[in-house]
């Protein structure tokens, strides 16, 4: 048995091409000034669309991104996008929980898992480095800093994998939308 995933460009031309115009026909909003949010895988994906469609939104914010996903494709990806495309028109708020650490997560999913879950999670998520990839997606980024672009990143202390969200939407969303 294997975990199934893919379909991140099929879904997010399902948000920009159908769902935000969709909204914008039925509410009065904005579909130009529109925020995409996501944890953990979902906050791999908010980075992808950034990567990939960074007109789609123009706010992001992306907790705890899963970059060691698929041999830290989406770090790859970030250094071809800040070298061959101009810095987008948005602004990015990243960020990790202190405890989102290597010695933690090895913990979490070695040896105290049931073989029978672990044999179904990628080894790299017991040896992945969270928050080094983290810091050095920020890295890569700020080169894309400018006028139109900016990205903030923050590490939330006393915050885990699986606490983190209340702290990233109450600061990530006050930030992005100027009221912090």
């Amino acid at each position: 048995m294997s975990l199934g995933t893919g379909g991140a460009d099929a879904y997010l031309a399902f948000l920009d091409e159908e769902l935000k115009p969709a909204l914008a026909e039925a509410f009065p909003l904005d579909p130009d000034d529109a925020t995409l949010t996501g944890q953990s895988f979902g906050g791999l994906f908010v980075v992808h669309a950034l990567l990939t469609r960074p007109t789609a939104f123009r706010r992001y914010l992306a907790g705890n991104p899963s970059l060691w996903w698929h041999d830290r494709e989406t770090l790859d990806l970030a250094r071809k996008a800040v070298a061959d495309l101009p810095a987008p028109r948005a602004q990015l708020y990243l960020c990790i929980g202190e405890l989102e650490n290597k010695a933690r997560f090895g913990r979490q999913f070695g040896p105290m898992l049931p073989e029978s879950v672990r044999a179904l999670l990628p080894s790299a998520m017991s040896e992945s480095d969270m928050q080094g990839d983290f810091f050095l997606l920020e890295q890569i980024l700020r080169e894309w800093e400018g006028e139109e672009f900016s990205v903030e990143a923050h590490m939330f202390p006393q915050e885990s994998h699986e606490s983190i969200t209340g702290a990233m939407l109450s600061r990530g969303l006050r930030r992005l939308h100027g009221y912090l």
